[in-house]
């Protein structure tokens, strides 16, 4: 997505239910009621091992033409555009989403409208917001974060390290300080790199 200026991401309603199950396989997926009566599925339900590979592998396989501006996971698909042969990002966007809704109309894939986003300059992703500036986190997913107290000792250092997971948003890993301090190079002090590593983290 990087150097994209518009975005849109489309959510398959119902996911799993919109693949069917082989005949051969319905009595798989037999259950029982209070009332002793058996029912078998014919969709796919979730609950099966394999149904979460299952739906993405289809999904990313009728997809597979258009991967190179139409990405999915699962149940998302992200379509981003930019100016490209004298068109408009507009323009460029809106016969991708062309190509991705001709897709979805032949192999029978239903959208949940009131969860899609169509031509925008920011869309959700995962737990972060992408835009042709790049990717920052959703506010919403680091309130705690952001309520996180200045350390005081090592220990405390420990539970800002649960944040290195998401480091690949952190530029220049700006919370390098913090572990070093964990692993002992260094006496803890309040010194003004580790206050300021404190306050990157709950700024990013």
């Amino acid at each position: 997505m990087s150097g994209s200026e518009i975005f849109s991401a489309i959510d398959l309603t119902d996911g799993f239910y919109q693949i069917i199950m082989r005949l051969s396989d319905i009595p798989l997926t037999a259950v029982s009621t209070p009332s002793g009566l058996l029912w078998e599925w014919l969709v796919m339900p979730q609950g099966l091992k394999n149904a979460p590979a299952t739906f993405n592998r289809m999904v990313s396989h009728v997809l597979r033409l258009l991967r190179d501006f139409a990405p999915s996971y699962f149940d998302d698909i992200f379509v981003h555009s930019r100016a490209d042969m004298g068109l408009s990002a507009l323009e460029v966007h809106l016969k991708r989403l062309r190509q991705v809704f001709q897709v979805m109309r032949k192999n029978k894939l239903y959208a949940n409208l009131k969860k899609c986003i169509f031509c925008a300059p920011e869309i959700p992703v995962l737990g972060c917001y992408v835009s042709k500036n790049g990717v920052r986190a959703d506010p919403e997913k680091v309130t705690s974060i952001c309520a996180w107290p200045t350390p005081q000792n090592p220990l405390s250092c420990v539970s800002s390290s649960v944040a290195s997971w998401n480091s690949w948003i952190i530029r220049e890993r700006r919370s390098g300080s913090f572990g070093t301090t964990i692993r002992g190079a260094s006496k803890w002090s309040m010194l003004y790199v580790r206050r300021l590593s404190a306050r990157r983290y709950r700024s990013i």
